[in-house]
């Protein structure tokens, strides 16, 4: 279908947002940008969003609970999920109230990356100490936690080294 010529076949859209849900959820925006790269007309998209959410397949709340919660098991730090979320297009105050509520029933982030830290330096081998600092300290970050809490595991770590 060429740019110019808009789809306003709204079964067609319906039929592209059921195949996208079989595969994952999908935030409202995610569906939206993707109709809108499908060239279906603006009232068709508005509709097509619109009856999925009567019927609740699209719950941008559901959606942030579900991404939260699968990715603290990769496990993923908050600021990375945030940031992951913000980019699927989940307005802020709903990514803040479901991470808040998310974390009240977790593990000590501290613990977590206590856990990953000692499983990564079995990986370095006999490097030197700064060297191992820097990885160590440039994964854990990439994984989206936080810096003084990156700090602090690595400093107890080379204290329990030492003695």
């Amino acid at each position: 279908m060429s740019p110019q010529k808009k789809n306003d076949n709204l079964q067609a859209a319906k039929t592209v947002v059921y195949r996208l849900l079989n595969i994952r959820l999908r935030s409202e925006w995610e569906l939206n940008d993707y109709l809108q790269k499908k060239y279906f007309a603006p009232k068709v998209i508005q509709d097509c969003l619109q009856y999925f959410k009567n019927i609740e397949l699209i719950d941008d709340h559901k959606f942030a609970r579900l991404w939260i919660n699968s990715r603290l098991k990769k496990p993923y730090g908050l600021n990375r999920i945030r940031l992951e979320l913000f980019k699927k297009g989940i307005d802020p105050q709903i990514v803040e109230h479901e991470t808040n509520l998310a974390t009240l029933d977790q593990i000590p982030e501290i613990e977590i990356i206590r856990d990953l830290a000692l499983k990564q330096l079995k990986r370095y081998g006999q490097i030197e100490q700064q060297k191992i600092n820097q990885r160590l300290y440039g994964f854990l970050f990439r994984r989206g936690y936080q810096a003084q809490n990156i700090l602090k595991v690595i400093n107890d770590i080379q204290n329990n080294k030492r003695n």
